[in-house]
């Protein structure tokens, strides 16, 4: 009886390792992605590996006992660093983003005046009517 317990064991450990090294694949992926500036590749991998990752919480959370493997933590490890390399990179586009956002916000409340202004020489001067 504890040979079958202990291959149900196995076969799962198996299935953990296989979801984590499929994450560490798609996370190579986003790494290219974000590297040559694919959003929209980018965005595809991270919601991807989130449901790989959903994964790995349901087994943890059925399972509440496991203790990761060396093989494991090793995949787990290169997952991290890549995710601390891409970090400060994705902040940097994060950023941009942002300050692009706020010229098209700023942008368009100085054309809500447009009409009402004509410019001339960098000076205002109202229009009548």
């Amino acid at each position: 009886m504890g040979s079958c317990h202990e291959a149900k064991h196995e076969g799962l450990t198996n299935m953990i390792v296989q979801l984590l090294e499929t994450i560490h694949q798609v996370t190579l992926s986003m790494e290219m992605a974000i590297k040559e500036g694919n959003i929209t590749e980018f965005d595809r991998f991270i919601n991807s590996r989130q449901e790989l990752m959903d994964q790995v919480d349901e087994y943890r959370l059925s399972n509440p006992n496991h203790q990761y493997s060396p093989e494991e933590r090793k995949i787990l490890e290169k997952i991290l660093r890549i995710d601390q390399n891409l970090t400060p990179t994705i902040e940097e586009q994060l950023n941009e983003t942002y300050s692009v956002l706020n010229l098209i916000r700023k942008s368009k409340q100085v054309s809500k005046y447009r009409p009402y202004m004509k410019q001339l020489n960098g000076a205002f001067i109202d229009r009548k009517k």
